[in-house]
C-alpha cells in the first residue's frame, strides 16, 4: 500500500537533490560544459593517464555565458517542478485528473512524462488502480516511462497492469521496465516473477534482462538466482553475469572462475579474458596460464591476441617468450592476425622470422584469415607482396579460403590478379562457396572456370547435392558435354543416393566413362543397400551383366544378411570370376564369425584358389586364438 508518508518522503528526496544540485552548481560557477556525445566521438584520443589540460582562449567568455543561460533554464525548470510537486501535493482527484490533461499537452517530451510522474505519484496514493490506469494511457514511450517510476512504490500491482498489455511487444515493453526498477529494490522478488513467465520469448529475453540488472549490483546473487533455474536454462546467464562482472571488477570475477570445476572454467574464462586484459594485463596473464590446460595455452594466446590491438609490441614480446614450441605458435598466430587489421606488412615480416615448419603454415592461415576481413584491394597487395614464393601459394589458398567465405562475389571478381600457383586452388574455393549462397552462380562459374580448377566439378556438385538433391538434378540435366556431365555425377551420386538411391541409380547408368560407371554404380549399391537391401537388389539384378552388375553385386552381399541363404543367390549372379573369387572369401570370412560350417559350405560350393585360401585359412585360426582368449 501507498501511503502519503512515503510518497511525500520519496517527492521531498527528489526535490532536495535537485535543490542542492542546483545550489552547489551555481556557488561554483561552472565555466564549460561538459562535451557532447558528438564532441567527444570528435574528439582526439588521449591516453587516460595523460593530463587533459587545454589553454583556455577567449572564447571561455561565451562558454561561460552560455552556461549561465543554461543554469537560467534549469533553474526555471526546478522551480517549475517543484511548484508542481507542492500543487499536487495538495490536489484531490478531481484537479489531478485536470493537472494531467494539461500535461500530456506539453510539447517538450521530457518536461512532459517528468510532469507526468510527479502527478501519478500523487494519484497512486489516492487510487493506485487509477494511477496505473493513467500511466498506461499515454504513447508507449511515455507508458513504459510511468510505469518504470510506478514500480519504485508499487511494484506487485504494476507488475500486473504491465501483463495486461495485448499487444506482445507493447507488453514486453512495459515489463522490461518493470523488472530494471523492481531488481534494483526487490532482485529476488523480481527475480522469481520472471521465473514465473510461461516459457516463451519474452520469458527468456526478461531473464536477461532482470539477471543482468542484478549482476550490476550484486554478480554473486545473480549467480545464485540464474542456477536455480538448472542447467540448460541457466548456462546463458550465468555467460550473461560473468562478462558484466568482467567489466566492472575483472578480479573478483576471475577468482570466481578459478574456483570453478575444470568443466566449467573453459567457458566462462572466455567470457571475462578480454575486459581483464585490457584493464589488468600483466595479472590477467598470470591468471590465463594457471587456467590453461592445453600445451597451446589457448586462453593465454588469445589474451594476448586482444592486448596486440592497443599494444602490439607488448604482446608479440610475450608471444616470442612462450615456454613451448605449440604454445608460441598457437600465440603468435593470435598477436600476428590483430597486428595484420592495421599493419599487414609488419605482420608478413614478423611471420618471415618463424622457422619453417607446420607452426609457420598455421601462423600464416591465422593472418590471411585476418587479411580477409579488409578491402579487397587490400588483402590483394599483401598476397602479391610476399616474396617468397611457397608462402604465397599457402596464403593465397589461405586467403582463398577466408575471403569466399567472407564475400564470394569479391573473391571471384579477383581470380584474375592471384598468382598463378594458387590460381587452381582458388577457382575450387570460390565454387564451393557459391554452392552454399547462389547455385546459379557456382554452376556459370564451373562452366567458365572449372576445367582450370582442381577437381572444381566434381567438389561442387557433391555439396550441392548434399544440400539441394533437387537443385543437383537440375544442374546436370542440362549439361550436353559427356565430360562435365560425368565429373557432376560423380559428385553428386553418392549424396544423391542417402536422398533417392532409384534417382540416383538412374543417373550412375547414364554416367559415359566406364570406369567410372562402374564405381559409381558400385557406390550407389552400396549406399542403397544400406537402408533398403530389397529395393538395391531388384535394381543390381536388373542391371546387364557387364563389370559395373558385379561390381554392384559386391556391394549387395557385404550389406546382406549373415545367412548363406541370403548370400548364395547374389554370389550366383557374379559373372567374373576373379570378382567372384574375391566376394566369396569376403562372404566366407563374414559368415565364420557366427557359423563355421556355412562358411565351408561355402567353399565348397566355390573352391578358392591356393593364395585365397591360406588367407581364409590364416583368419580361422586368428579366430581360433581370440576365442581361447576369452
Amino acid at each position: 500500500m501507498v501511503t502519503r508518508s512515503s510518497l511525500v518522503w520519496v517527492m521531498t528526496g527528489i526535490a532536495a537533490g535537485i535543490a542542492g544540485g542546483w545550489l552547489w552548481n551555481r556557488e561554483r560557477g561552472i565555466d564549460v560544459e561538459p562535451p557532447t556525445p558528438t564532441e567527444r566521438r570528435n574528439a582526439p584520443i588521449r591516453s587516460p593517464f595523460t593530463s587533459q589540460h587545454e589553454e583556455r582562449g577567449p572564447s571561455y567568455l561565451s562558454a561561460s555565458r552560455a552556461n549561465r543561460e543554461k543554469t537560467t533554464e534549469r533553474s526555471s525548470e526546478f522551480s517549475h517542478r517543484l511548484s508542481l510537486y507542492d500543487e499536487a501535493g495538495h490536489a484531490d482527484r478531481g484537479r489531478l485528473d485536470s493537472m494531467l490533461a494539461d500535461a500530456r499537452g506539453l510539447a517538450n517530451p521530457r518536461e512532459r512524462r517528468s510532469s507526468l510522474e510527479i502527478l501519478l505519484l500523487r494519484y497512486a496514493e489516492l487510487d493506485l488502480e487509477g494511477a496505473l490506469g493513467q500511466a498506461v494511457n499515454n504513447d508507449r514511450e511515455t507508458n513504459t516511462y510511468l510505469l518504470g517510476a510506478l514500480t519504485a512504490v508499487a511494484p506487485e500491482a504494476t507488475w500486473e497492469r504491465a501483463l495486461q498489455a495485448t499487444n506482445a511487444a507493447e507488453r514486453f515493453a512495459y515489463l522490461s521496465a518493470v523488472v530494471a526498477t523492481w531488481a534494483a529494490d526487490d532482485p529476488e522478488h523480481a527475480f522469481s516473477k520472471v521465473a514465473a513467465l510461461p516459457a516463451e520469448w519474452q520469458r527468456s529475453e526478461l531473464m536477461q534482462a532482470v539477471i543482468s540488472e542484478i549482476a550490476n549490483r550484486d554478480p554473486r546473487l545473480a549467480i545464485r538466482l540464474a542456477q536455480s533455474e538448472g542447467q540448460v536454462e541457466s548456462a546463458p546467464l550465468v555467460d550473461l553475469i560473468a562478462t558484466q562482472w568482467s567489466r566492472q571488477n575483472p578480479s573478483d570475477a576471475a577468482r570466481w572462475v578459478e574456483g570453478l570445476p575444470r568443466a566449467d572454467q573453459g567457458r566462462l574464462a572466455y567470457r571475462i579474458a578480454n575486459a581483464y586484459v585490457a584493464q589488468k594485463p600483466g595479472e590477467a596473464l598470470a591468471w590465463a596460464l594457471r587456467l590453461s590446460g592445453s600445451p597451446r595455452r589457448y586462453l593465454w594466446s588469445a589474451m594476448l591476441g586482444e592486448m596486440a590491438q592497443y599494444d602490439p609490441d607488448q604482446a608479440l614480446a610475450l608471444a616470442q617468450t612462450a615456454e613451448s614450441p605449440a604454445q608460441r605458435a598457437q600465440a603468435m598466430g593470435k598477436v600476428l592476425a590483430a597486428i595484420a587489421q592495421t599493419n599487414p606488412d609488419r605482420a608478413m615480416s614478423q611471420l618471415s622470422k618463424m622457422p619453417p615448419g607446420e607452426a609457420r603454415w598455421e601462423v600464416l592461415d591465422a593472418v590471411a584469415s585476418s587479411v580477409a576481413t579488409l578491402t579487397p584491394g587490400t588483402a590483394l597487395d599483401w598476397l602479391n607482396g610476399i616474396d617468397d614464393k611457397a608462402m604465397q601459394r599457402e596464403a593465397t589458398r589461405f586467403l582463398g579460403a577466408a575471403l569466399a567465405q567472407r564475400n564470394v562475389e569479391a573473391a571471384a571478381d579477383m581470380v584474375d590478379r592471384v598468382p598463378k600457383e594458387g590460381r587452381p586452388n582458388w577457382i575450387t574455393t570460390v565454387a564451393l562457396a557459391y554452392a552454399n549462397v547462389d547455385i546459379e552462380r557456382g554452376q556459370q562459374w564451373v562452366r567458365r572456370y572449372g576445367s582450370e580448377g582442381t577437381d572444381t566439378a566434381f567438389q561442387f556438385a557433391r555439396i550441392v547435392a548434399s544440400r539441394n538433391p533437387e537443385m543437383a538434378v537440375q544442374l546436370v540435366s542440362g549439361v550436353t558435354d559427356d565430360g562435365e556431365r560425368d565429373r557432376l555425377l560423380r559428385g553428386m551420386l553418392q549424396p544423391l543416393a542417402e536422398h533417392s538411391p532409384a534417382l540416383a541409380a538412374r543417373w550412375a547408368e547414364k554416367v559415359t566413362d566406364e570406369d567410372t560407371r562402374t564405381r559409381m554404380i558400385g557406390e550407389v549399391a552400396n549406399t542403397w543397400a544400406r537402408y533398403d537391401s530389397a529395393g538395391a537388389r531388384k535394381w543390381i539384378l536388373s542391371l546387364s551383366d557387364s563389370p559395373a552388375k558385379d561390381q554392384a553385386l559386391t556391394a549387395l552381399v557385404a550389406r546382406s544378411g549373415e545367412s548363406l541363404d541370403d548370400m548364395l543367390p547374389i554370389i550366383n549372379e557374379i559373372r567374373t570370376p576373379e570378382r567372384r573369387s574375391h566376394v566369396v572369401l569376403m562372404a566366407a570370412m563374414r559368415l565364420a564369425q557366427n557359423d563355421e560350417e556355412s562358411a565351408r559350405t561355402l567353399l565348397r560350393r566355390y573352391p578358392l584358389d591356393a593364395a585365397r585360401q591360406r588367407q581364409f585359412d590364416d583368419y580361422m585360426q586368428q579366430q581360433q586364438r581370440r576365442n581361447k582368449g576369452q
